[in-house]
């Protein structure tokens, strides 16, 4: 058999089993090191419990190989022995291949491991494709809570340890008490769990940070300010919607950029097609014109559902308090509180006790609007574009908002919801 028909009949059993993620799903990669706990435990045993900073710092100085090692990763985050990167949206390294991601970041992952810890590290890796940006937002939220359950055993574990128990009592224990009782337990042995740092209970981020550095342009012959990307390792991570917020954030102008392209694309696909007489011309250009006011159409509303959104959260952790104070209890928000007040209307009707801070805060998220989004908005309206109309489709984009916002209210946080809080309390119905 000649070489070239071996090689490929070969390769045709390597790439039997290959499997590559598909375009437009967000990639997350997760790795978890092996047999961990007898590196810790027997290897080394100078470590302190339940929580180390030098084998944090080894594992924090891993995430940092892994976001400059070639893979367009957006965010890393570590607890206890695993990492989670995100990559950006659209993200193309080596084809997207499954098997790529998993054996080059194990590579990676173990071998600077190993090097700044001074001991044996192996990591598996797997590929988590996700839906949509809500999907990673859950996502990182997971990692983050098991993060937190992790923390509290570990530092119950240790101390009924360090008391005297063996591992399997202390095993046990952990299974049959609450969350609640753990907390109970360290307070009796002097320990503040919510005191301990925040990187123990909720994990270490890092991401790129734009900082500005002095340096010397060769070019001017002067020492000039610029703005560099750097690696934040960020161990105090915001919490609930502020977290979800940054996940976001760094992942949104890769989800952007791709977006754009992909229109793009659209479009120069559309003006390729071979023309035919003038007629069928006529009506292929007109057709590609409503396919593509469609897509700026669609995306227009989205964006406007995302800022009103947006609006809901904001006024829920601004105004809370601002009704009534005494409907400030747990398990009330903002516009819970509102609903008991007001029973009989919708709420996009008794708003005008809030209009002004309403109108801050929409006009607020409109200014914290990306390019790509200010684009898509402009291209909505050819004659707008045309004429820069810049401030009148700001001007549209605000009674939008305002009308989704209200939409929002009255099918989220309806009558089903206050009735359901009135059962549960009761003394509220007046």
């Amino acid at each position: 058999m000649k070489f070239d028909d071996l090689d490929k009949r070969m390769r045709s059993f390597e790439r039997s089993i290959d499997q590559r993620i598909p375009d437009g799903l967000f990639l997350v990669a997760r790795l978890d090191g092996r047999n961990f706990t007898r590196l810790t435990k027997e290897t080394r045993p100078d470590l302190a419990h339940p929580f180390d900073i030098r084998f944090n710092e080894a594992m924090v100085e891993t995430v940092k190989r892994l976001m400059k090692c070639g893979f367009e990763a957006v965010y890393g985050y570590t607890e206890s022995d695993e990492i989670s990167l995100l990559f950006a949206y659209g993200a193309s390294t080596f084809e997207r291949k499954v098997r790529k991601y998993n054996s080059i970041l194990a590579g990676e992952a173990s071998a600077h491991f190993t090097k700044v810890f001074g001991e044996t590290g192996v990591f598996d890796c797997r590929v988590v494709p996700l839906p949509d940006l809500d999907s990673v937002v859950d996502y990182f939220r997971w990692r983050k809570e098991d993060s937190h359950r992790n923390s509290l055993n570990a530092y119950v574990y240790w101390t009924m340890r360090d008391t005297g128990k063996t591992a399997r009592e202390a095993d046990r224990m952990l299974l049959s008490i609450s969350n609640d009782r753990k907390r109970e337990i360290l307070s009796e042995y002097g320990i503040d769990y919510e005191g301990t740092p925040a990187w123990q209970r909720w994990g270490v981020g890092v991401y790129n940070e734009k900082v500005e550095r002095k340096g010397f342009n060769p070019v001017t012959g002067k020492e000039e300010t610029g703005t560099c990307n750097v690696l934040k390792v960020d161990r105090e991570l915001p919490l609930g919607d502020d977290y979800a917020a940054l996940i976001e954030r760094l992942v949104r102008p890769s989800y952007d950029r791709e977006r754009l392209r992909v229109e793009r694309a659209a479009m120069e696909s559309a003006e390729a097609k071979p023309p035919g007489d003038l007629v069928d011309e006529g009506r292929r250009e007109l057709a590609a014109l409503h396919r593509m006011t469609d897509v700026f159409l669609d995306t227009g509303r989205k964006i406007s559902e995302r800022l009103a959104w947006n609006v809901v959260k904001t006024l829920n952790r601004t105004m809370k308090g601002e009704v009534d104070e005494t409907l400030s209890y747990r398990g009330l928000n903002f516009f819970d509180m509102i609903s008991i007040k007001h029973r009989t209307l919708p709420y996009s009707q008794f708003f005008f006790g809030f209009q002004e801070e309403l109108e801050r805060v929409i006009d607020e998220q409109i200014g914290s609007l990306s390019e790509t989004d200010s684009l898509v908005l402009m291209y909505r309206d050819p004659l707008l574009l045309e004429t820069g109309g810049k401030e009148e489709a700001l001007r549209r984009l605000h009674a939008e908002v305002l009308k989704a916002f209200g939409e929002i209210l009255d099918a989220h946080y309806g009558t089903v919801r206050m009735r359901r809080f009135l059962e549960r309390y009761p003394w509220l119905e007046r």
